[in-house]
């Protein structure tokens, strides 16, 4: 993407792709022709008869443009020379990996592996086209999004803007402008940011979300930030999961009266498709306020499919648009990321997942023999995939072993399932206790043996980020992201099925105890490591600080609130 000019080596490019020819792919080139190139580059693509894979869309922008970017695998600039290069950090903006020549000056692409630097030649690049072609589609999202991260930490507005803020500061210094300048506020003053955390719920029933808000609000107070949570039912006054002395600013009312109240920098809504979402994308809209929206999976695919003729109505109706105009998107892993950009609507997303508290082992651990539990904690919801589950058990029925089936009823859930139990005869070792908060929640964490979340869809997955940290090997399906189970032994992934969550149970329930324990140990050690609060809260504060200074220095929306 650019112009079509003899200096972005063009037709070093399509001498490399007819040697390497790789299957399955096509070469878009998109740009305004400039001195006639595009013809030349035309009888190049026909000698060469690579007129069915190489095609000419013209000059792109606006959503045009956005759309290439996000649909697109792999971007490609063979320049001669390149003064910096903005097209790659575009594409890296985008999530895509980058393959160019050592004349852009993008050493960083292979230092932190997001794509490919080769020598200006037709050998180079056809090597260079080699390896790129050949990585699999998740190597290359991977490689994607370690680009998006780099782009957002070393060149956002943020940053950027405060480079220009002391180059500024520099010249006043000198006494060239009013000393009056020098007192403006600087955005990337991330422990400045005043960030307006909003959920549908924090009542302790409504599960992982409104744990993790809570908790997210309480490290950003840690990390220095002015917190304020609202819940559009109120529940954040009372509810449980803050201390009465908290230092979160807590919102009641309204959705606008709340954000006048508190004035926020930015805020960060957790959810879509409920009417308070939609209140809120309107005020961020005519208040010009930044808005990140965290999608909690709401628009994974199978999340999309159940109730799917309501979503279809509010996609149109308000949904698209109130997504469109967020200033960014959360996800909490790659997979969901990845569903993010399949939607083609221009917002950048940016990755940090979810994390728990490490919680103090037990003083005594449960002595082996007897029966042992395998445990699923979490609403009892369709998307939960219990009846696969159940079925499971039924053909496995492993021995000395129950199943706890533990969490709110939604829906009327619980009594299909029990239905199924009852069908298979398995009321004596699959129970249902209801939901559990509290001591009773860690006590059952801290007894169990297996913990088996076997969903359809999770966008995070909190609960396994639970059950590690209470040093619990986990069961789960490829709908939850945790790759990292298999990596690091810490657990099993199975097919969304019957047979492949047998598979699963049969493995899992035929490990000794010792076993069982050894993975949960390392499970705790790697939540210890790798999802500890405070990174996290450094993680979201720069990604607002990102936003805000975007948004800042395109007429921000300060002086609304006057």
């Amino acid at each position: 993407m650019g112009r079509l000019h003899p200096v972005k080596g063009l037709p070093l490019l399509l001498e490399a792709w007819s040697r390497v020819r790789p299957e399955n792919w096509r070469l878009i080139l998109a740009g305004p022709d400039e001195a006639g190139h595009r013809a030349e580059l035309e009888k190049l693509i026909a000698a060469r008869g690579l007129g069915e894979v190489v095609t000419f869309v013209g000059p792109l922008g606006g959503e045009e443009k956005e759309g290439a970017l996000s649909g697109a695998d792999l971007f490609v600039l063979p320049s001669h020379s390149e003064s910096f290069g903005m097209v790659i950090a575009e594409a890296l903006a985008h999530g895509l990996p980058v393959l160019t020549t050592t004349g852009a000056p993008w050493p960083a692409l292979t230092k932190e592996a997001m794509g490919w630097r080769t020598p200006i030649t037709v050998d180079g690049i056809a090597a260079g086209l080699m390896t790129a072609t050949t990585r699999d589609a998740q190597a290359l999202r991977e490689m994607g999004v370690r680009g998006r991260a780099f782009v957002a930490a070393e060149f956002g507005w943020e940053k950027v803007s405060q480079q220009f803020l002391s180059m500024y500061d520099g010249i006043l210094a000198t006494g060239i402008g009013s000393a009056a300048m020098r007192e403006r506020p600087r955005y990337s003053d991330t422990a400045s940011l005043k960030v307006l955390l909003c959920a549908t719920s924090l009542s302790p029933r409504y599960g992982g979300p409104a744990y993790s808000v809570s908790r997210l609000a309480l490290a950003l107070v840690d990390a220095g930030a002015d917190v304020a949570l609202w819940s559009a039912d109120g529940s954040v006054m009372d509810t449980p999961l803050l201390a009465d002395d908290c230092p979160v600013t807590r919102l009641s009312g309204k959705a606008g009266d709340a954000i006048v109240q508190f004035r926020p920098d930015i805020v960060h809504d957790n959810g879509l498709w409920l009417a308070h979402n939609h209140r809120l994308a309107q005020i961020c809209r005519s208040l010009l306020l930044p808005r990140l929206v965290s999608t909690r999976g709401m628009l994974e695919p199978w999340a999309r499919r159940h109730k799917r003729w309501k979503k279809d109505i509010a996609w149109l109706a308000y949904q698209r648009r109130d997504i469109m105009t967020a200033d960014g998107l959360h996800a909490t892993a790659i997979q969901e990321a990845d569903s993010l950009v399949r939607l083609k609507i221009g917002v950048p997303v940016y990755v940090i997942p979810n994390c728990v508290d490490i919680p103090p082992a037990p003083s005594v651990s449960a002595p082996p023999g007897g029966v042992r539990t395998a445990l699923f904690l979490g609403r009892l919801y369709p998307v939960k995939g219990l009846p696969l589950l159940i079925e499971a058990w039924s053909r496995v029925q492993p021995k000395d072993w129950r199943l706890v089936l533990a969490g709110p009823d939604e829906a009327g859930h619980r009594q299909e399932l029990q239905d199924i139990v009852r069908k298979h005869g398995l009321q004596s070792v699959v129970t249902f206790p209801g939901p559990l908060v509290g001591q009773e929640k860690e006590d059952a964490l801290f007894a169990a043996d297996l913990f088996v979340l076997p969903s359809h869809s999770e966008s995070f997955g909190m609960a396994i980020a639970e059950a590690l940290a209470h040093s619990l090997p986990v069961l789960t399906t490829m709908g939850a992201p945790w790759p990292a189970l298999t990596e690091k032994i810490m657990g099993w992934r199975t097919p969304i099925s019957v047979e492949g969550l047998a598979l699963g149970l049969a493995e899992a329930t035929s490990r000794d105890t010792a076993t069982l324990r050894a993975m949960g140990a390392r499970g705790r050690t790697f939540m210890a490591a790798e999802l500890g609060w405070d990174r996290i809260a450094r993680q979201f504060l720069a990604t607002y600080a990102t936003i805000v200074a975007k948004s800042t220095a395109l007429g921000g929306q300060k002086e609304k609130f006057h």
